[in-house]
Order: structure tokens, then C-alpha cells, then sequence
């Protein structure tokens, strides 16, 4: 076995079912979502609006390279059973020439200061 194999068993294995949704393609796929460790350990991120808290934290996507967040990042869509993200910034992490898998660092989808959820 392969490391990308390798790899791939284990986000099949313990990641969290998300969508990747590439405009009218829905890919679904098991990631890592975590929340941006910052260097003071503080994960909140909240800002209050019309709506009550907003949580505006970032979250970390350690995903399969397949399918490739870093061809078109501004349109793509990640969407857990709770919310949907946003990508921010997405890099292939290759061993050689194999991508072995994706990070990316998402945020969450407001949209008319509510959070937006996409099935």
C-alpha cells in the first residue's frame, strides 16, 4: 500500500462526511474540519450583529486531493452538515509528484447576515 492510499483510508476511515460543491458538480467525500489554532490556544472568533453572535472563526479542511480545491477556490463551496464555508486559501501537499492530499482554510458562508447552510 501506497502512501496516498494510505492516506485516503484514513479520511475514509475517520473524517467527517462534507460536500464540495464546484457550480453545478456535488462531489461527497470524507475531510478533516478543525478549527485555526492561533498562537494563544484562543478558538473565538465572534462578533455581534443584528442576528445575535456571529461565529467568524476559520476552520482547517484536510481532505483527498480528488476533488481539486486549488483549480478554482473562489467558486468552490465545502458544506458539513451544519454549515457551508467559504475557501480562503488551498494548497496541494505532495510527496514527488503524488498529491497526496489538500489544505485549505474555510470560513463560514454569511450571506444577508445570517449563516448560510447549502444541502
Amino acid at each position: 500500500m501506497n502512501t496516498d492510499e494510505i492516506v485516503l483510508k484514513i479520511f475514509k476511515t475517520h473524517g467527517q462526511p462534507v460536500k464540495i460543491i464546484d457550480g453545478f458538480k456535488v462531489y461527497e467525500t470524507n475531510a478533516f474540519l478543525r478549527p485555526v489554532r492561533y498562537k494563544n490556544k484562543m478558538y473565538l472568533d465572534y462578533e455581534l450583529s443584528e442576528m445575535g453572535i456571529r461565529d467568524n472563526s476559520c476552520l482547517v479542511y484536510l481532505g483527498p486531493p480528488n476533488p481539486d480545491l486549488t483549480i478554482d477556490p473562489l467558486n468552490i463551496i465545502v458544506s458539513d452538515s451544519t454549515r457551508s464555508y467559504d475557501i480562503k486559501r488551498a494548497d496541494k501537499i505532495c510527496i514527488g509528484e503524488d498529491c497526496v492530499y489538500i489544505w485549505a482554510v474555510l470560513s463560514p458562508r454569511v450571506r444577508e447576515n445570517e449563516y448560510e447552510y447549502i444541502r
